[in-house]
């Protein structure tokens, strides 16, 4: 077994090279030459290298533009000496319990050296002599593929994920680093504002909320706009360490470091680890042997080096493709995009401007999808197309309202996306009624809420019963209650719209399961359980309350932090007080009194 785990690991590694992927083939070898450090990335940097001179496509040429350093990137410097507190502060902040290394030494012996400024300052220093000087520690090359299971109890080895674990020391540097400098700079430099993945200040929720925002927009507008929610497969595992070599240097990182960074990624020599303990066998890159890719899941700058190449390509995706735009009645308010990513799921718009029919919706989405589809091809991803399907809004008048269209009206448009060999697929088409089941939540373009309530609910019926079947003391069931149970149930409440009879049913299930467990009369009366404890109630949390406070709290949060979604939303408003009839805008009227909010 240890023999096929290992032989599909190594296969599952090397696909963007059998594949050919555009960044793996001949033409493009010069440009990751060295691991990514050659004299042609320092051109690609400054701006100065001849780029026609490569067998590369124009796509391709576009993104090495894009690489270009700006003067404020070029001032950059990220020290490969790794300074002693900085050390010090990562392992404070590690969790001792964390599997963290090959050779057995724990985050407890790092810990311990931490603490003493002298033995700290020496590791600092022997951490920092590879990244300083572009070597490869041995001790470092060592990584053991953990193998877990995606999906509970379903154990084919081809569905099974890989997670790395590598040296802490190592991690730590890649920490102090990605984390300290490398992201910062490129946050500072301008990272698209369209990716939410992977970032300090951005997520899940907010990236949901403009989508959400984006459907309502148009089902008010009563315009055409379709989306194509497309996933990458394997995206860390498709991942080119000489090309994050590239990305790395654009924002800061010496030439040693990124190198040393790389080549002990390509140096990995790989055990396997299931259940059954540790292999004794490994694998690696064998000179003559189809080359091995991927970061590897589980290390530190997995995110960070995503979030800053999918962020090329998310401008570049923006300045040739014409997405969709929201606009205020008046005119002064605008907000373009042409997506919304979060990590590597990212959904990609079209509307129609010039006819608003679904033909033409249609025909801009084949595009952009499209395009996308090129542009991710160039750093090596690839669209998993059996998990990909757009779906959309469109409208045709009727007795003097809108009615929206069904699939019946346009059966005969498809949409077709070539991958980088040309081979065609056809994506499937959702209904507008039916869920993408992303983020977290399950949003629906005709804002149908009863997908994501049947979620919750069944999540709510399964903890439940497992709460039933225990044996808590009371203290045990409330920390249940308030730290786990709610948090599984009322993550996407800051979105969602229940009604109250569907909360009910909500706090109906709870109730039945915890009650008994914290010692409280189901026939108690309400007031008593929902009153705070300051006015002698228990305080038991109920879901109408609870969805009102996240609602309220998202939107004002967003409002105040002024940001994409704070415009997105004063256009929905706006248009939202146009469309039922309103003369004085809703955020303009200061000087009313409303009571129910006042202290």
């Amino acid at each position: 077994m240890e023999e096929w785990l290992m032989r599909r690991n190594k296969r599952h590694l090397q696909q963007m090279y059998i594949e050919k992927s555009p960044p793996t083939t001949e033409a493009f070898a010069p440009v990751l030459a060295d691991y990514g450090t050659s004299e042609l990335t320092d051109e690609i940097l400054n701006g100065t290298a001849d780029l026609e001179s490569l067998d590369v496509s124009n796509e391709m040429k576009l993104f090495l533009k894009s690489l270009k350093r700006t003067p404020e990137e070029e001032r950059m410097h990220v020290p490969s000496r790794m300074p002693k507190e900085a050390f010090q502060e990562v392992m404070k902040v590690q969790n001792e319990s964390t599997s963290s290394s090959p050779s057995a030494i724990h985050y407890t012996l790092w810990k311990a050296i931490a603490e003493v400024d002298d033995l700290a300052e020496i590791l600092a220093l022997w951490l920092s002599l590879p990244f300083m000087h572009g070597f490869i520690c041995e001790r470092h090359k060592r990584e053991i593929d953990c193998m877990l299971e995606k999906k509970a109890k379903v154990r084919q080895i081809h569905i099974l994920r890989i997670i790395g674990l590598m040296e802490g020391c190592w991690n730590a540097y890649l920490k102090w680093a990605y984390n300290k400098h490398i992201m910062p700079n490129a946050e500072k430099s301008g990272l698209s504002s369209k990716q939410w993945g992977g970032r300090r200040g951005r997520s899940a929720i907010a990236c949901a909320t403009r989508k959400l925002i984006t459907w309502e927009y148009f089902r008010y507008v009563k315009e055409t706009v379709l989306a194509f929610p497309g996933d990458l497969q394997s995206n860390f595992d498709r991942m080119l360490p000489s090309f994050n070599s590239i990305i790395s240097m654009k924002y800061g990182m010496t030439r040693t470091a990124a190198r040393c960074r790389a080549a002990t990624v390509a140096a990995f020599k790989r055990n396997i680890r299931t259940a059954a303990g540790t292999s004794k066998g490994t694998y690696q890159y064998e000179s003559g042997d189809v080359k091995l890719g991927g970061e590897i899941q589980g290390k530190p700058d997995n995110m960070q080096l995503w979030a800053m190449e999918s962020s090329l390509l998310l401008k570049l995706h923006e300045k040739h493709c014409r997405g969709v735009e929201l606009k205020d009645p008046e005119g002064t308010m605008l907000s373009r995009r042409t997506g919304d990513a979060y990590v590597d799921d990212k959904d990609t718009y079209a509307s129609a401007p010039d006819t608003n029919t679904i033909q033409e919706g249609v025909e801009n989405m084949q595009h952009h999808a499209q395009f996308w589809a090129i542009l991710i091809t160039l750093v090596g991803q690839a669209f998993a197309f059996h998990k990909c399907f757009w779906q959309g809004l469109s409208w045709m008048p009727l007795a003097g309202y809108y009615m929206i269209q069904t699939r019946d009206k346009f059966r005969d448009l498809d949409i077709w996306i070539e991958d980088h060999r040309g081979k065609a697929s056809k994506i499937a088409y959702r209904h507008h009624d039916k869920p993408n089941d992303g983020l977290g939540l399950r949003l629906c373009p005709m804002a149908n809420q009863t997908p994501e309530f049947e979620k919750r609910l069944e999540r709510a019926t399964r903890l439940s019963s497992k709460v039933k079947n225990t044996s808590f003391k009371i203290n045990e069931a409330w920390i249940t209650l308030r730290v786990c149970v709610l948090a599984a149930i009322t993550y996407p409440f800051a979105l969602t719209r229940f009604t109250k009879r569907q909360l009910g049913r909500l706090n109906t299930v709870i109730e039945e399961a915890f009650l008994p467990k914290l010692g409280i009369n189901r026939k108690m009366n309400r007031v008593v359980l929902r009153a705070p404890v300051e006015l002698g109630g228990i305080a038991l949390p109920n879901m109408e309350t609870i969805q009102d406070q996240k609602g309220i709290t998202n939107v004002m949060r967003q409002l105040q932090l002024g940001k994409e979604i704070a415009t997105d939303l004063r256009i929905l408003i706006a248009q939202a007080q146009l469309d039922s009839g309103l003369t004085e805008p809703i955020l303009d009227n200061t000087s009313t009194n409303v009571g129910y909010i006042e202290p």
